[in-house]
C-alpha cells in the first residue's frame, strides 16, 4: 500500500498540474520564500492535527491544502496559489519525479471528422487508444470509463480548482489526475506521466484521450498536415525557428493580425479553428461574419462569434483571409493570452517543434517553431 507521503505527493502534484506553475523561483532565505514555506508547512500541520487513521489524515492534509494554500477567505482561488504551493514543496522536501524519454518513432496520423485535427494511437497499461494530438494541453488526458477500465485510481479536485481549466461552461465538470504511468506511442515512451482524468463525454469523437506537451515535450516533433504524418525524435538544441515562450503550461507566440501589433497567442493543435478574445476582437474593430455558434470544450460549451481575418502573421509567415472565432472564455483571460493559433493556420505549414528548459513541474518555458509553407 501507499504510505501517507506518496498520497500527499500524488495530490501535490495533480493540484500542480491544474493550477500551472510560473518559473520555480529557488528557494533561499534572502529572498523570504524559505521562511514563507516553512510558515505554511506550519499552517497546514496544526490544521491537520492527530488523525486516528492514515485514511484520514490524507483526506485532513487535501484539505487543509486546499483551504490553506490555494484558497482566499470567499472561496476562490488565490492569485499566487502556485507559487505558494511550490514553495511548500520546497518545505516539505518534496522532489517531483521527473519524466523520462526513451526511443523515437515516425508513424502515421488520423484526421479527426469534421474538424481540422488529428489523433494518433497510445498505448498505456497494455491498451491502445486514439488520443488527441493536442500542443494545447498542458498535460495528457484521460477520459474515466477508460482510467476505470484499467483499474486505475482517480484523486479527485474540488471544481473550484479546476474552473478555467479548459474551454466550456460546466462548472460541476469533475476533474482528477490519475498515478504516473508511462506512455508509449509504436518505439517512443515517456515515463512519470500523471495524466488528468475527465469524463468520457468530454472527449469528442470518441477519442480514449488527449496526449498534451507533458509528453510530447520530452522529443523534437515534426508534423507534416499534409502526408498526415507525425516524427518524435531525440530533442535538438538547435535555436532556428520562430521563438516560442511557456506561459503557464502554454507555448506562446508573438502574432500581427491585420497588419497590428504583436499580440500574445497560444499555439493549439487541438483546435480546428483560431481563436479571438472578446478584447483583442473590438481592438482590431472585428464584427461577427456568421451567426453565434457553440463551441464544444472539454468542460461543455461556450458561445462563439465567427469571423475573418485579413491576414495573420507569425515570424515571416503570413496567411490572409483566415477564419476565426471570438470567445469570452474564462480560460483564455486567465491564462493571460489574446487568443489560440489554430490547425487551420499549422495545417498550411511543415511543423518543425523544438521545446527547451522546463519548470520544477515539468511544463515547457521556452522552445521555437520552425514552419516550411507547404505548396499548393
Amino acid at each position: 500500500m501507499a504510505s501517507l507521503k506518496q498520497h500527499i505527493l500524488f495530490f501535490l502534484i495533480g493540484l500542480g498540474v491544474l493550477l500551472g506553475s510560473p518559473r520555480f523561483v529557488a528557494v533561499s532565505q534572502e529572498s523570504g520564500t524559505s521562511q514563507l514555506g516553512k510558515q505554511l508547512q506550519q499552517q497546514v500541520q496544526n490544521c491537520v492535527g492527530r488523525a486516528p487513521t492514515a485514511p484520514q489524515s490524507t483526506q485532513r492534509y487535501q484539505t487543509c491544502i486546499t483551504q490553506l494554500i490555494l484558497l482566499d477567505a470567499k472561496g476562490n482561488r488565490r492569485s499566487d496559489a502556485s507559487q505558494r504551493l511550490l514553495v511548500l514543496f520546497e518545505a516539505m522536501g518534496i522532489a517531483i519525479p521527473q519524466r523520462q524519454r526513451q526511443g523515437q518513432t515516425t508513424l502515421a496520423l488520423q484526421a479527426i471528422p469534421r474538424s481540422n485535427c488529428f489523433s494518433l494511437p497510445v498505448k498505456l497499461k497494455g491498451y491502445t487508444g486514439q488520443f488527441l494530438l493536442d500542443t494545447g494541453a498542458t498535460h495528457t488526458i484521460i477520459n474515466t470509463i477508460l482510467g476505470k477500465q484499467l483499474g486505475l485510481p482517480l484523486q479527485d479536485y474540488p471544481p473550484n480548482l479546476t474552473q478555467g481549466l479548459a474551454f466550456g461552461n460546466g462548472k460541476k465538470t469533475q476533474v482528477g489526475i490519475y498515478p504516473a504511468l508511462t506512455l508509449s506511442i509504436k518505439d517512443a515512451s515517456v515515463q512519470q506521466i500523471h495524466p488528468l482524468g475527465m469524463a468520457k463525454q468530454a472527449m469528442l469523437h470518441n477519442l480514449s484521450g488527449i496526449l498534451g506537451l507533458d509528453f510530447l515535450s520530452r522529443f523534437d516533433m515534426v508534423i507534416d498536415p499534409r502526408h498526415r504524418q507525425i516524427q518524435l525524435l531525440p530533442p535538438t538544441s538547435q535555436k532556428e525557428g520562430i521563438p516560442l515562450i511557456g506561459k503557464g503550461g502554454w507555448l506562446t507566440v508573438q502574432v500581427l493580425i491585420n497588419g497590428q501589433g504583436p499580440f500574445t497567442f497560444a499555439l493549439d493543435t487541438g483546435a480546428t479553428q483560431t481563436i479571438l478574445s472578446p478584447k483583442l476582437a473590438a481592438q482590431l474593430a472585428l464584427s461577427p461574419s456568421a451567426k453565434p455558434v457553440q463551441l464544444q470544450g472539454l468542460l461543455g460549451t461556450e458561445a462563439a462569434q465567427p469571423t475573418q481575418l485579413d491576414s495573420i502573421q507569425i515570424g515571416p509567415h503570413q496567411t490572409t483571409q483566415l477564419d476565426a472565432l471570438i470567445i469570452a472564455s474564462p480560460l483564455i483571460a486567465r491564462m493571460q493570452v489574446d487568443g489560440l493559433i489554430g490547425q487551420n493556420f499549422l495545417n498550411q505549414y511543415q511543423q518543425h517543434w523544438r521545446f527547451g528548459s522546463q519548470n520544477a513541474l515539468g511544463m515547457v518555458e521556452q522552445g521555437t517553431l520552425k514552419l516550411s509553407p507547404l505548396m499548393p
